[in-house]
């Protein structure tokens, strides 16, 4: 199998690892040190343009349906800042290896020249523009056996999500080895609410 490093934010409950928006199906933990295939989280409806949505945690937001492993090339993801600017209290970085034998952005691209529609029945109509729209672009199913990547803000200088169909945590990373990282790639270092922490006081080592 070829593949590719990432890295992937986490949730960090009673010493655990959950997703920090989509829950994994019947919100077990994720598990350290084997390869995890990626699951559909909760479909929740359409959108009113046709497109499918996603249960976002256990509440009644919702998100466009891109399901699979979402990383990214360094441990850094400004969207899950507190309005402070700060890392939340309870997330962790890990370094993950996932799957790279099929490469599905040409599928992921093209769906940004779709248009869909849907009618007071619940029919979707699809139709294709000259037109590229960021937003509209993504696989709405796992890619299995593979990755694409895929920017959830359109500006250009915002880094792109990894989505996976299949990863492995292979380390979690205390603050200091993320921030060593960061810094290493010319990125300003995370700044934790309530402080930077070690793994051992997140909860995750003995």
């Amino acid at each position: 199998m070829k593949t590719g490093i990432g890295y992937k934010v986490f949730k960090v409950k009673k010493g655990k690892l959950y997703p920090p928006k989509v829950n994994n199906s019947g919100n077990r933990p994720t598990e350290i040190g084997v390869w995890l295939n990626a699951e559909e989280g909760e479909f929740a409806g359409y959108s009113k343009t046709g497109r499918p949505q996603v249960r976002q945690g256990n509440s009644n937001q919702t998100l466009s349906f891109r399901p699979g492993w979402h990383m990214g090339d360094l441990p850094r993801a400004e969207q899950f800042d507190t309005k402070a600017g700060e890392f939340p209290k309870n997330f962790v970085w890990a370094l993950c290896e996932y799957s790279m034998d099929i490469n599905y952005q040409e599928e992921s691209d093209a769906r940004g020249y779709e248009r869909t529609s849907m009618d007071e029945n619940g029919n979707i109509t699809i139709t294709v523009s000259d037109t590229f729209q960021h937003s509209l672009a993504g696989l709405p199913r796992i890619p299995e056996n593979g990755y694409y990547r895929y920017r959830t803000n359109p500006d250009p200088n915002t880094p792109e999500w990894i989505i996976a169909g299949k990863m492995k945590v292979i380390k979690l990373l205390s603050d200091e080895e993320v921030n060593k990282i960061l810094v290493e790639n010319g990125m300003k270092p995370i700044n934790r609410k309530s402080g930077n922490k070690t793994l051992k006081e997140l909860g995750l080592e003995d």
